[in-house]
């Protein structure tokens, strides 16, 4: 399954969009999943999870990233069917204010496991 690049980047070669192979697709998708608040999209108000709003929150190590992985890993399991076995591992970055999450995972029709890393920034 391919995608386009939601950046809408021109292709170098011939100026048409980019057009994603799955891996990249999946990325992008987990991106947008993790960083969209539910509500965010009109016609799919379900979409997403709510980790932006554990930036706002008194942070606790242990319950703040408990609390944010199993967002993540809901969501993810219920949102996006391409992937397996999903680890997911959530570390708050104390001067930055912002949470390094990273997502590991497997493709439903392979046996290589992929990674993506994303991170949440608390803006003012």
């Amino acid at each position: 399954m391919t995608g386009l690049d939601i950046n809408f980047t021109p292709n170098p070669n011939n100026g048409n969009l980019l057009i994603l192979n799955d891996t990249q697709s999946i990325k992008q998708r987990l991106k947008s999943l993790v960083k969209t608040s539910f509500y965010e999209r009109k016609f799919w108000p379900t979409l997403g999870c709510q980790v932006n709003n554990l930036l706002f929150e008194n942070y606790s190590k242990i319950l703040t990233e408990y609390i944010a992985r199993k967002t993540i890993l809901n969501a993810i399991e219920y949102q996006e069917p391409r992937v397996k076995e999903v680890k997911v591992i959530v570390q708050y970055r104390d001067g930055e204010d912002s949470l390094e999450i990273t997502v590991e995972y497997q493709k439903v029709e392979e046996n290589i496991r992929e990674t993506v890393q994303i991170i949440i920034d608390r803006l003012r």
